[in-house]
């Protein structure tokens, strides 16, 4: 039985994920094919890559200082009819950051398989990048989705679009595509962990919208935004899910950088009370 793992989006909150997966391994639940969305993405890369979860979150904490400000770009779509704000950040310090911690791969040097959920955002389709050649179109719920299997992109390239929230960070120009986040189309991908091959999937979630959320302002508002089409995407996916885990996480920003060993902690704690959960659903679920 080949196991696969899907890592939604959810910013700092998925080093949470890395927590879990630490929790998986010391149990001897060991995933072999891994799909991920925006901040899912990044963890699901470093595992990919073949990093234990704790060192993959020491790389992960690399992306504590990614927010450049695009001056620039603002000041011109605010005095230029011609011109309009797409994001107030650049994302190349992102991208420089994953390229980093990617230690400069390229999506097809990596030996386990890995996919990528992004968003074209001209046409609204789903775009996953991916290191396989072989995958089932039938496991994927969402009709309006291309596969890329171009192996000599680089893997931050991929993952920084995957992580462009709209609004927040500037879009990312593939060829003729406009990238952004994947969180809007398929926030946990297990549908991809499906058709690269799993025959079982664990997936992780991490953003659920409260009812009683104060809005303060820009950053509260982008947030809430996200987490209820994110998690109407989670919903709709949820026949694909074959053991879902989700963190409670809503008091952490998707932005609050501060928190991430926080959030790896709790994902830890959380899996640990799970194990007896997971173990039974795999268990009823193994062929």
């Amino acid at each position: 039985m080949k196991l696969g793992i899907a890592l939604g989006g959810g910013g700092v909150r998925s080093a949470a994920q890395l927590g879990v997966v630490q929790a998986l391994l010391e149990d001897g639940i060991v995933p072999e094919i891994y799909a991920g969305t925006s901040g899912g993405s990044i963890a699901a890369s470093l595992l990919a890559l073949g990093y234990e979860p704790i060192k993959a979150f020491e790389k992960f904490k690399v992306t504590r200082n990614v927010l450049d400000i695009a001056f620039v770009h603002i000041i011109a779509g605010m005095t230029s009819k011609e011109k309009m704000i797409q994001g107030l950040f650049k994302g190349k310090r992102l991208e420089k950051s994953l390229n980093q911690i990617f230690d400069g791969k390229r999506i097809g040097e990596i030996e386990k398989p890995l996919g990528i959920a992004t968003t074209n955002l001209i046409d609204g389709s789903q775009l996953i990048f991916t290191n396989e050649t072989q995958y089932d179109w039938s496991k994927i719920e969402y009709a309006y989705t291309e596969w890329n299997s171009w192996g000599d992109l680089n893997l931050s390239e991929i993952v920084r679009a995957s992580c462009s929230l709209p609004a927040v960070f500037l879009p990312k120009q593939l060829d003729y595509r406009t990238l952004v986040d994947g969180g809007l189309t398929n926030n946990l991908p297990s549908d991809i962990a499906f058709a690269m091959g799993a025959d079982r999937v664990v997936t992780i979630a991490l953003s659920s919208y409260e009812s009683n959320y104060k809005l303060e302002g820009i950053p509260s508002i982008l947030r809430q935004t996200v987490d209820i089409v994110t998690k109407r995407n989670v919903d709709i996916d949820a026949r694909y899910h074959d053991m879902t885990l989700r963190l409670p996480l809503d008091d952490v920003n998707i932005l609050d950088f501060e928190r991430l060993e926080e959030c790896f902690t709790r994902g830890y704690v959380a899996g640990k009370e799970k194990l007896p959960l997971i173990r039974e659903s795999l268990s009823n679920l193994a062929i």
